[in-house]
């Protein structure tokens, strides 16, 4: 049974009501009800009596939680509960207000919960004026291991000095034994709500996550896990100083302990479930990758506004499903994402994708854009359900985020298909053979989805791989400016690059950068749309895509029909910093091809790459469009592909392969796109088609398509031999 959440030191809890007579009596009420049931069935019943007042739910969980104590019977508690009177735990009847305690006095309560209470008090001997917090453990739950977590607190904190760890300054015991905490004295916010109410980007709130990732890399430094990491437990100041607290659950190690070793196992699960992690959720040995984990969640919510899983049920068993079982949305995707969040007062609130970017990027396209591509891939990582697949440290985690702050290549890397698919397979153990199959289906889709977006594109023979291990020079693609101004002709851009890299790549002389890693560059270099690139631009491009050329330009359409074209490309030599070449061609969209055909000839002749053959030329003509309509299916269709909108790229390849029926391409994005929506005879059949267009392909394309008609068809034996002619 999860236990009710730390209270925080410094300020009390958003959610948390004043405790009136008419709550108190309800309280007590729940608590009686409680205690009827078995102590398996109470914290279902809670969830369900509470609904959304998780409050509520928490100050009726420390009372069972002591009621169910060794030192305490369920009657002597329930007695004590019955013979408290209402208005005592009022902050007005309060006995410790105006009380000394060692050398400060209280003036009044800032924080009450089930384990203690926290008072804002001042230095009372006049030596000098200091305002801090002091934390004092309830006297009705004076039991001896609230008692070890108390003292054990105070141990961690005297152990810990860093400017983003709220400090200890005193501590002690009262007249009546009770032990306390001296404090730093945090007026401010919890992370995410100062990050809202200031309106942070995504920029800022990845610096000031960063700050709180130093404090907890400190902790782990010095042997201390907090194991309850969540932005109410890091406050911000007005002056946009983070503080870390709350180390009220937190494991001191033995300094000959490794802190990636597996540690302790958290007692009676007193943690808050909502950014727990797997291996808590479960009760098993914790490390410092447990707080990888907490941090990966409160940056989720931090960029997105959302956590990490959707439940469908809140209850105890739905949310530990989801944390152990549940694959989370990529955040980018996530932005999307519509539900309402019950306030204190009992008021829902809507958050939606307009919302939730009024206090980040200002419209939501903007904040997907910042999220797409490395920060989601870090987050992710983060939240990885096996601890060896995380950051190996919180450093390591803050690292990455700096880089990609300074528009570096990241280390955080997608999740391969395979292994989602292994994890999809240990989930469903009872469909094992099918599972097998799906297994094999995804693992050969990774190969395939993989080649086509990040090789498929340069039109190889079979020593195309030994030519790339030998130093073939690259080139990088960048795209095209729209001077038409018009949105209906912004698909030849994308058309334009995907066409020219299919042409460079012909006959495997030159290195292509893949659209797929384009685009996660632009949007991470935050690349103007300029004609030409800056030299320290051209630097950062070859840094991150290790691009010997880069080609960009421009295009516009004119004439009556609206179907003319001039596309001007400019050829840039990225190591010399300099532009070697000017070009243009012009033409009608139904001449795309040959216009693209055209330039790539003079661009490979001034790369040094040369021509190519007949059979070379006939091959990359067999993975072009046709025609214009289905070259602007296609462009329009990888868009959305990128932008995780898999069902509107669906319909845009099939609206390519119904303009253009031999485009081997098309059909075999489409099977993809069916695959991915979980329609396996729609897969097979576009699958087939793809096959049958074979002959008019390279060896290595013929394969590819080959591979995917085999699996389709399950004939695995096939299948994996090809696909381990491929890929490996």
């Amino acid at each position: 049974m999860g236990g009710f959440p730390p209270i925080n030191p410094c300020r009390a809890p958003r959610i948390q009501p004043s405790l009136t007579p008419e709550r108190w009596q309800k309280i007590k009420e729940l608590f009686s009800l409680a205690l009827e049931r078995e102590p398996s069935q109470r914290v279902t019943f809670l969830y369900e009596a509470c609904g959304g007042d998780e409050a509520l739910r928490a100050e009726v969980e420390s009372l069972l939680a002591s009621a169910e104590s060794e030192e305490a019977t369920t009657r002597e508690v329930f007695k004590a509960v019955s013979s408290q009177p209402a208005a005592s735990v009022g902050e007005a009847e309060d006995p410790m207000i105006g009380r000394r305690v060692g050398d400060y006095r209280i003036e009044r309560r800032i924080g009450y919960g089930g384990m203690a209470a926290v008072y804002l008090a001042s230095r009372d001997d006049e030596q000098f004026e200091l305002r801090v917090a002091i934390k004092l453990l309830r006297p009705d739950l004076d039991r001896a291991e609230l008692l070890r977590r108390f003292l054990n607190e105070r141990q961690t904190l005297a152990a810990l000095d860093h400017p983003n760890i709220v400090k200890l300054l005193d501590g002690g015991s009262t007249e009546e034994g009770l032990p306390f905490l001296v404090m730093d004295y945090v007026d401010g916010l919890p992370i995410d709500e100062y990050c809202d109410a200031h309106t942070l980007s995504i920029q800022e709130r990845l610096r000031l996550f960063c700050t709180v990732c130093e404090a907890v890399a400190y902790a782990h430094q010095h042997h201390v896990i907090h194991r309850d990491l969540k932005p109410s437990n890091a406050l911000v100041t007005a002056k946009g100083t983070a503080k870390l607290l709350d180390f009220w659950i937190a494991k001191v190690l033995d300094p000959a302990e490794s802190s990636q070793a597996a540690v302790t196992r958290t007692l009676n699960r007193r943690l808050t479930p909502a950014y727990a992690s797997p291996e808590q959720v479960r009760g098993e040995p914790v490390t410092s990758a447990t707080d990888v984990y907490s941090l990966g969640v409160v940056l989720y919510s931090l960029i997105t506004g959302h956590r990490p899983y959707k439940l469908k049920q809140n209850t105890p068993a739905a949310m530990e499903r989801a944390i152990c079982e549940q694959e989370p949305e990529s955040p980018s995707t996530a932005v999307d994402r519509v539900e309402t969040e019950t306030l204190a007062d009992g008021t829902t609130v809507a958050i939606t994708a307009q919302t939730v970017s009024r206090t980040r990027e200002g419209q939501p396209d903007k904040l997907r854009r910042s999220l797409r591509g490395d920060l989601d891939n870090i987050v992710l990582k983060a939240l990885q359900k096996e601890p060896r697949r995380r950051f190996a440290t919180v450093a390591e985690l803050a690292e990455d985020i700096h880089r990609y702050l300074e528009h570096r290549p990241v280390n955080a890397r997608p999740s391969t298909l395979a292994y989602r698919a292994s994890r999809l397979l240990q989930r469903h153990k009872a469909e094992a053979i099918a599972g097998i199959a799906i297994f094999l289906i995804m693992v050969a889709a990774l190969g395939i989805i993989l080649w086509q977006q990040r090789r498929a594109i340069e039109t190889a023979r079979p020593e195309a791989v030994n030519r790339q291990a030998s130093g073939r020079r690259s080139v990088a693609v960048l795209g095209f400016k729209n001077l038409s101004g018009r949105s209906d002709t912004a698909w030849l851009s994308t058309a334009l690059s995907e066409m020219l890299t299919t042409e460079l790549g012909a006959g495997g002389k030159l290195r292509t950068i893949s659209g797929e890693d384009i685009s996660r560059m632009k949007l991470n270099l935050s690349l103007p749309e300029e004609d030409a690139l800056a030299s320290t631009t051209l630097r950062k491009v070859h840094q991150y895509v290790n691009s010997d050329f880069v080609v960009l330009g421009s295009y516009a359409e004119f004439g009556s029909d609206g179907r003319q074209i001039r596309f001007d490309l400019r050829l840039q030599d990225a190591i010399g910093e300099e532009t070697i070449l000017e070009s243009a061609e012009s033409g009608t969209e139904d001449d795309l091809a040959s216009l693209v055909a055209r330039a790539g000839t003079t661009l490979r002749e001034k790369m040094g790459a040369g021509g190519v053959s007949e059979s070379e030329k006939a091959g990359t003509k067999a993975l072009l469009p046709s025609n214009s309509k289905a070259a602007k299916s296609y462009a329009e269709g990888l868009e959305k592909v990128r932008a995780f909108r898999p069902q509107e790229a669906r319909d845009l390849f099939q609206e390519a392969v119904v303009a253009d029926p031999g485009y081997a391409l098309a059909h075999s994005a489409l099977a993809e796109s069916w695959f991915n929506l979980g329609n396996e005879p729609k897969y097979r059949e576009e699958a087939k088609k793809a096959f049958e267009l074979v002959a008019k392909l390279p060896r290595e394309q013929e394969l590819l398509v080959e591979g995917r008609y085999r699996q389709a068809i399950r004939e695995w034996e096939k299948a994996i031999e090809i696909y381990r002619t491929l890929f490996t």
